[in-house]
């Protein structure tokens, strides 16, 4: 990142925004990085969709998709009549067993286990317990290198915050 005339921004492909910005493009994509308090994480969604509409709102671009290059690969934000549509990388959670001081760290008992590429993600008994939760975040960390999302049934289609440590 280099700073210049009060612009900040990257070098190489950049792509003036209006007087603030210089949007950083390799190939047309956007290199985009996600970070916990401890360590880069491959992919994360929520951030995604908000740099997407902070990108399309706040700072005027019109293009019709975004294209970002992460660690996880190529990821795809279209605008559409109604918000936006994003193309992820496909993850295909496999179950295991539930690993000693996985329920002590959740504080709730665990109906299911599955790992996927990064995260594990915990079936627990209802959308209530979800809510409830109150995790260890010291024992997590022990227990998960980066996180556990954690999900149940309940009258919405799921409910599925991810607790990273």
């Amino acid at each position: 990142m280099v700073a210049r005339r009060g612009v900040a921004g990257y070098c190489d492909g950049e792509q003036p925004i209006g007087n603030r910005f210089l949007l950083a493009r390799k190939e047309g994509f956007i290199p985009l990085r996600w970070f916990t308090p401890v360590q880069e994480v491959r992919l994360c969604g929520h951030a995604t969709l908000a740099t997407a509409h902070v990108l399309y709102q706040e700072i005027g671009v019109t293009t019709a998709q975004l294209r970002f290059s992460t660690l996880s690969g190529s990821l795809f934000v279209e605008r559409t009549a109604t918000g936006y549509r994003m193309d992820f990388p496909a993850d295909f959670p496999q179950p295991i067993p539930v690993p000693d001081g996985m329920e002590q760290a959740l504080g709730t008992p665990i109906q299911a286990l599955f790992t996927g590429i990064d995260d594990y993600l915990a079936i627990v008994p209802t959308a209530a317990t979800v809510k409830g939760l109150q995790p260890d975040m010291a024992l997590i960390a022990g227990v998960h290198p980066r996180g556990i999302i954690v999900s149940a049934q309940g009258k919405i289609a799921m409910w599925c915050p991810l607790f990273l440590p």
